[in-house]
């Protein structure tokens, strides 16, 4: 799953940069890169049988959903729930910093209608945003951005930290 990693490295890259300025701690920082998978959790029907599910509720599971804003909310505030009290501020807003990340990048893929392939807005709105194209999300060469981006960005804060 290339775009899952590339995901994943693009967060964490971009998390580095922030804790240059900001204090970041590391349970901040794994909420972030858990937030950045947040919205591929519709991916999850690639491995996992449907039926058995479809069967205990009595209808067809659509997983979609949650590559919208209503649903990566939801899959926010469900995570944010499991957090201890103390902290729950502190990792529902950087989940969200990841989740954002991910739309962010998803909005820049090339589909064949020239549009987003999700409706980001449902259920309020159907309409899918154009998107620039600038690449497929299996794309190899992205992975290698990302990776070389999360890797710039850990030399980077540790030369930095270092020479404190």
């Amino acid at each position: 799953m290339v775009d899952l990693l590339s995901h994943v490295l693009f967060a964490y890259a971009g998390v580095t940069v922030v804790s240059l300025a900001v204090d970041v701690s590391r349970a901040a920082r794994t909420a972030a890169l858990f937030g950045a998978i947040v919205p591929d959790v519709s991916k999850v029907g690639l491995f996992v049988d449907d039926d058995p599910l479809e069967a205990l509720v009595g209808g067809s599971i659509e997983v979609l959903g949650w590559h919208t804003l209503l649903g990566v909310g939801l899959s926010i505030g469900i995570a944010g729930l499991l957090v201890g009290r103390r902290f729950r501020r502190t990792a529902i807003r950087w989940m969200a910093v990841g989740v954002t990340s991910h739309l962010l990048l998803d909005a820049l893929l090339r589909t064949p209608t020239g549009t987003s392939s999700y409706a980001l807005f449902w259920p309020v709105s159907g309409y899918r945003p154009p998107t620039p194209g600038l690449y497929l999300s299996g794309d190899p060469v992205v992975l290698v951005v990302a990776a070389l981006a999360a890797g710039g960005a850990w030399s980077v804060r540790r030369h930095i930290t270092r020479h404190r």
